[in-house]
């Protein structure tokens, strides 16, 4: 029910706003959708966004990703590139809000800021009110839509009241879990049941934990290898605020080497970047990660690479490409931490 809702709550608010003889609404309505890591915020944000009624309400449906890095000018860019037949091709912050505001006196929009950190607090929220300063006197019916980890900043960008995910409860997990591990969701093994009800609750309710984890303990089906998972000293490690990093930890730890290697490699391109399989393959070649293997050409190698880390959850399909989850990504960035080094702006050098 909490799609049709969400939905439902979103075409209630910008119809609201459309009545009346106002051209312009003052403030922007905000919802947010708050919840940990891997909980199933941007899915929710998604199904939103492709409801046909959604779709139709709208002039233009604009995500960003905002991610660990709140810079006012990088997402007032990428709003105005969202946009059809628009471009960003100054550096001028007052330029680019000049032309975002035109955007927003004149289209109907609903724009979604996915994966907002508390940086967005920084400077006292002068950050978010410089970003928001184009959306004064914005065209009735327009709303944002924000997904973030923090009830902080749900609070400090919120204008509704949030609507919170949490994990899915006991039986309902545990029988997605089985599903991502059997695939036919039974098993007729008896301590392999027992051993994963006590994974289970190590998970806290993650769809995005049972997935990949559960592809990990599917490509081993011993008794021994999933003590190994269960008895791990990566539980006991710090959870930091994403509190499902250790099963992050653990399904990366399980992959063979080579996989490894080309999966942390990933952490040199920005969240939300639209992977193409083929074109990824070929990189992965050039930089030695691809193993001879006969006859075989390394591009077809490479492409089986991906297609076993597509298979254990490191990548999902999306039209167009492949995406990282923002979480899995935050782990690649971990693991190659020592290994190269990003920059993201000119103070970086």
């Amino acid at each position: 029910m909490l799609i049709p809702n969400a939905k439902k709550e979103i075409l209630h608010t910008s119809a609201r706003n459309q009545i009346g003889n106002e051209s312009r609404i003052s403030d922007l309505p905000v919802l947010p959708i708050v919840g940990i890591g891997g909980v199933g915020k941007t899915t929710l944000a998604q199904h939103i966004c492709s409801h046909k009624q959604v779709e139709s309400h709208f002039d233009i449906i604009i995500w960003v990703c905002v991610s660990d890095d709140f810079d006012v000018k990088r997402l007032t860019k990428e709003v105005i590139q969202s946009c059809p037949e628009k471009y960003a091709t100054t550096e001028n912050l007052n330029l680019l809000q000049k032309n975002f505001s035109e955007i927003a006196r004149t289209k109907k929009l609903l724009i979604v800021l996915d994966d907002m950190w508390d940086d967005v607090l920084k400077e006292n929220g002068q950050c978010w009110n410089r970003f928001c300063a184009p959306l004064k006197n914005v065209l009735p019916g327009s709303m944002m839509l924000v997904t973030t980890r923090s009830p902080q900043v749900a609070d400090r960008v919120g204008t509704m009241d949030r609507i919170t995910l949490e994990g899915l409860k006991d039986d309902v997990f545990w029988n997605f879990f089985k599903l991502c591990v059997f695939e036919s969701g039974s098993s007729n093994n008896n301590n392999l049941e027992s051993i994963g009800r006590r994974i289970v609750p190590k998970l806290k309710g993650s769809p995005l934990a049972a997935k990949t984890l559960g592809r990990i303990l599917r490509m081993n089906l011993q008794v021994v290898h999933w003590n190994d998972v269960l008895e791990s000293e990566l539980w006991k490690l710090s959870q930091e605020e994403t509190e499902i990093l250790p099963a992050l930890r653990l399904s990366y730890m399980y992959l063979p080497f080579h996989l490894k290697r080309c999966f942390s490699f990933c952490a040199v391109y920005p969240k939300d970047y639209k992977f193409r399989k083929d074109h990824l393959a070929e990189i992965w070649v050039a930089e030695g990660f691809v193993e001879p293997r006969g006859d075989t050409p390394l591009q077809d190698i490479g492409c089986e690479y991906f297609n076993d880390l597509l298979n254990r959850s490191f990548f999902q399909e999306v039209q167009g490409g492949y995406l990282i989850h923002d979480l899995l990504h935050d782990m690649a960035q971990k693991v190659s931490e020592h290994e190269c080094f990003i920059m993201k702006r000119k103070s970086d050098f």
